[in-house]
């Protein structure tokens, strides 16, 4: 009889306990008793805890973070918790609705990253800035959107992946890579913010093979010490007007030194002539004015080895002001800087009888002035060829280089 009432106050002492609901966890993690549950309220839900009251602020129930205003209401859409800002689920039912957000999500046709960190006020925060996501670095607004396409931060240009998949759209270029036909290169190491920066007006290697990327980034091949745009199966590469700029600019300037030509006209003809370095010529013989094996009788110091390229080429016949197709043999040199050299030392030295055919044309300071003295020595025959080698000139600046 005494077992039997030991037993009895056993149980009731039993389901008075479990009646109370078990012991919570220590933290900000809140865990209800089974006999609490969601209540329908009009369009949204509350949460009913065991003593009667509503849930309210930031709670974990199950396995899902909710968040619910001062009046016990779950919060869906958009929720802003102090710097935090999370995103609650707007499907309707039960225990989805208002359900925070972890991982990748497309909100109004933009994606955006929240937090899946396992603690409490963490998960589900929307990310912000530069982050890194395994081996992959994306780069959101301060809105949180994510970015995609080119975009310029901080002054630097970077692109990131418009691949429409989730986790990939938004990825940060790195390295080489062709965007629309045209070759780009991002720089491959660093932190965030340095890793991705656009190649602009540089030449770099990567294995066996050069590149050089100009003023707007665009690049091409160099085949090794010849400065030439080739592709992997030497087929020409189309060079930006810029790129092809930058690349000759030292090298005119470098020869101005030496011959005294000035390095603004040296660069403006080279790019009429080899149309800025994609010509046949340019790409086959690195030869950038055209100069042909002999010109009329002329002989003058010069580093070309007698080397030549043939092809067809048009001439301009002044009496009947027409052109005329004939096959000629070309100089064919090692490089740019070879041609840039052989241009200004027939300039200075090539002689009509005994004078110079271009005397004082080395060391004359005025670019137009320049040209006139070339024009005149019989060196083009179009009549407007001294304002075609202006207008470039004026275009692109360049008597900048003649400094």
């Amino acid at each position: 009889m005494k077992i039997k009432k030991v037993f009895i106050r056993f149980c009731l002492i039993f389901m008075i306990a479990f009646a109370a609901g078990p012991l919570l966890p220590s933290g900000t993690q809140t865990v209800y008793a089974a006999s609490a549950q969601w209540v329908k309220a009009g369009r949204t839900w509350r949460y009913k805890k065991p003593d009667g009251s509503y849930a309210k602020g930031l709670n974990k129930i199950g396995r899902y973070y909710y968040y619910f205003d001062k009046k016990g209401y779950v919060k869906a859409g958009w929720i802003q918790n102090g710097k935090r800002r999370y995103y609650g689920w707007t499907q309707s039912g039960k225990g989805k609705y208002g359900r925070i957000i972890a991982g990748w999500f497309k909100v109004d046709g933009s994606y955006y990253f929240f937090s899946k960190s396992t603690s409490a006020g963490s998960r589900g925060d929307m990310a912000r800035g530069w982050k890194k996501f395994g081996n992959y670095i994306y780069d959101f607004g301060a809105d949180g959107k994510l970015r995609i396409g080119w975009r310029k931060i901080s002054g630097y240009t970077y692109y990131f992946d418009k691949t429409a998949k989730a986790g990939v759209r938004g990825r940060l270029y790195t390295g080489l890579k062709k965007i629309n036909g045209k070759l780009y290169y991002f720089n491959p190491a660093g932190k965030p913010g340095t890793i991705g920066r656009m190649a602009v007006n540089k030449t770099v290697t990567i294995g066996k093979k050069t590149y050089y990327f100009g003023a707007d980034g665009a690049g091409s091949e160099v085949k090794a010490g010849s400065n030439t745009a080739q592709s992997d199966d030497n087929v020409e590469i189309k060079i930006s007007p810029s790129a092809f700029i930058s690349m000759i600019a030292p090298m005119a300037q470098a020869d101005m030194k030496k011959s005294g030509v000035l390095a603004s006209v040296t660069i403006a003809q080279a790019f009429v002539e080899s149309y800025y370095g994609n010509s046949e010529l340019a790409v086959k013989a690195h030869n950038l004015f055209g100069m042909k094996s002999s010109l009329s009788g002329n002989s003058w110091a010069s580093a070309w080895n007698g080397r030549t390229y043939t092809k067809k080429t048009k001439e301009y016949d002044p009496s009947r002001k027409t052109y005329y197709t004939i096959t000629a043999d070309f100089r064919k040199y090692n490089s740019y800087a070879e041609s840039v050299a052989d241009h200004s030392a027939y300039l200075t030295g090539a002689k009509n009888g005994s004078r110079l055919r271009y005397a004082g044309v080395a060391g004359c300071r005025d670019p137009k002035k320049t040209i006139q003295i070339i024009k005149n020595g019989g060196y083009a025959t179009a009549a407007n060829y001294v304002s075609v080698i202006m207008n470039v000139i004026n275009r692109y600046n360049l008597t900048k280089y003649d400094k």
